[in-house]
């Protein structure tokens, strides 16, 4: 008999002993990854599991977290939601505030919103400094003892709505002292009820959100948090097709076909900043007749190339592009009109090549962009073997492209 209980009390032992381990486990999971944007998102995800079951604390610091690896503004909209939901009207409005600075080109709605928050969060932190900042008026006898005059209490104010549901509206009831021989105490006024009901967001890049509760007496189901925006995470690149102007001392060339791709990987600087360091192509032809000789050169260019592309309007964005690399001139037969004596070249001549483009894009959908390229330039200094007359080779592009991002 005694035997039995000790064994059961030590398997009770060691169940206890597992538990707190089991919930640590869970409770701390870290980011496998070291790129920034995945450990955004997996501390984005906790926090929103965290607010989803009401562990606005948990969920703040998830959204910290986020914020800390990537700071889209997003991430301070939602610990904003979050801090609302704690009651906490001071941090939820510096958060809300932090917000609209940052995230400028946020939908009207949204900013819309937000405003209202900051109006009654602005209210709620006054009578919070009031309260605070009120001296204590008296103490209460016991029994009821003693005469004196209840003081009047303040109602708080509760908040209602979800996604982008508009806030509740509370009253506060009257707070009665008791009857005593000292002053009567300060009442405190009951929580007022909220109810609202709006549409869910959706941040560019994240997932609907859902905005049909209602607020109760406590104003404790806040709105949707959202995810971050669409920035591009593995891929940018750019196909552009147009005309080029080919400078070669005083060789005429006319007007010719140009196309330039360039690709890269992306790194977000800030919500409307995104520099991709890839490399880039581009080709031209360049027809040349020489007396009776006739032939068709080529401009291959090959490069390490360095986009940066700034976000002026919710879908209007301006880049510029920078490369280095080199220029390969080919189809250089006998009586070319670029090399000393009309000498044929039993290759591609190679020279070094600096390319600036400037471009302006505007978002089809979230993946893809058209793009205009007014200018596009290229020069290449001249190679040994050329005629003395061309000190370097230039190339005005005027293109058309697309623009895709994933």
């Amino acid at each position: 008999m005694n035997h039995t209980k000790l064994l059961k009390a030590a398997v009770f032992a060691a169940a206890i002993a597992l538990v707190p381990v089991t919930l640590t486990a869970t409770a701390f999971a870290q980011p496998t990854s070291n790129d920034p944007r995945e450990r955004a998102k997996h501390y984005y995800a906790e926090g929103r599991k965290n607010y989803d079951l009401g562990n606005f604390t948990k969920a703040v610091e998830n959204f910290k977290k986020a914020y800390e690896e990537l700071p889209d503004g997003a991430f301070l909209f939602n610990i904003a939601q979050a801090y609302r939901q704690l009651d906490d009207c001071k941090n939820a409005l510096f958060f809300y505030k932090r917000f609209m600075s940052v995230k400028k080109d946020a939908p009207e709605a949204t900013r819309k919103e937000v405003e209202g928050h900051i109006k009654s969060l602005e209210e709620c932190v006054k009578n919070q400094e009031t309260i605070r900042n009120r001296p204590p008026d008296g103490t209460e006898p016991p029994d009821g003892g003693g005469t004196g005059t209840g003081g009047t209490g303040t109602g708080g104010t509760g908040t209602g709505g979800t996604g982008t549901g508009g806030t509740g509206t509370g009253t506060g009831g009257t707070g009665t002292g008791g009857t005593g021989t000292g002053t009567g105490g300060t009442g405190t006024g009951a929580t007022g009820t909220g109810t609202g009901t709006g549409d869910g967001r959706v941040a560019d890049g994240g997932d609907n959100g859902n905005g049909d509760g209602d607020g109760d007496g406590d104003g404790d189901d806040g709105g949707e948090v959202v995810e971050t925006t669409g920035q591009p995470k593995l891929l940018a690149a750019h196909a552009n097709f147009g005309a080029a102007k080919v400078g070669a001392g005083s060789l005429e060339v006319p007007v010719q076909v140009a196309f330039a791709i360039t690709a890269g990987y992306p790194i977000a600087i800030s919500d409307k900043l995104v520099i991709d360091a890839g490399a880039g192509f581009g080709f031209t032809p360049v027809p040349w007749s020489s007396g009776a000789v006739d032939g068709s050169a080529s401009m291959t260019n090959v490069f390490a190339n360095v986009g940066a592309t700034f976000g002026v309007a919710p879908k209007i964005s301006v880049r510029g592009d920078l490369g280095a690399g080199l220029l390969f001139l080919g189809g250089l037969a006998m009586g070319n009109p670029f090399t000393e004596g009309g000498a044929a070249t039993t290759g591609a001549l190679s020279m070094p090549l600096v390319r600036f483009g400037l471009s302006g894009e505007y978002a089809i959908s979230k993946n893809l962009a058209a793009a205009l390229t007014p200018i596009a330039f290229s020069f290449s200094p001249s190679k040994d073997g050329m005629k003395e007359e061309i000190s370097s080779l230039t190339r005005i592009e005027f293109t058309l492209g697309l623009g895709y991002r994933m």
